[in-house]
């Protein structure tokens, strides 16, 4: 390779690269702010059309409607006081993985765990686990 194909390439990567770092990391801190913040309208905007949800009494793939519907009895029944990302990853696959404390006013604990593809619409929301600890 010549010195002026090498120059095109490294224009290339940093034109590209950081806009899809940057969609990844808006995606992740966009989850992450909705579950702050209990929101579950905000939390909603990145689900995918259907998604795996897992809360106590209640488990299933839904619609997004449905989970958004779910989410917002969940978060009214269970509200916020702190939410912490404790680690987040990617899988072999893509998949990008966050994994947190959710604790509420009433000090009840859950584990949540997301899993987010990649997928046409972009970076979507697959599956969201709040487990009881």
């Amino acid at each position: 390779m010549n010195l002026k194909h090498l120059t095109f390439i490294w224009m290339l990567m940093t034109y590209f690269l950081p806009g899809v770092y940057a969609q990844e990391s808006t995606t992740i801190n966009d989850i992450t702010l909705a579950i702050q913040q209990a929101d579950a309208s905000k939390l909603a905007e990145n689900f995918h059309t259907t998604i795996d949800l897992l809360i106590p009494d209640s488990e299933g793939m839904y619609s997004n409607k449905q989970a958004e519907q779910i989410l917002k009895q969940f978060f009214k029944r269970n509200p916020v006081e702190k939410f912490t990302l404790s680690h987040q990853g990617k899988s072999n696959d893509g998949s990008t993985y966050l994994i947190g404390t959710y604790r509420t006013t009433s000090a009840a604990s859950f584990m949540v765990y997301a899993l987010i593809k990649n997928s046409g619409a972009g970076e979507r929301l697959h599956e969201l686990r709040f487990e009881t600890e």
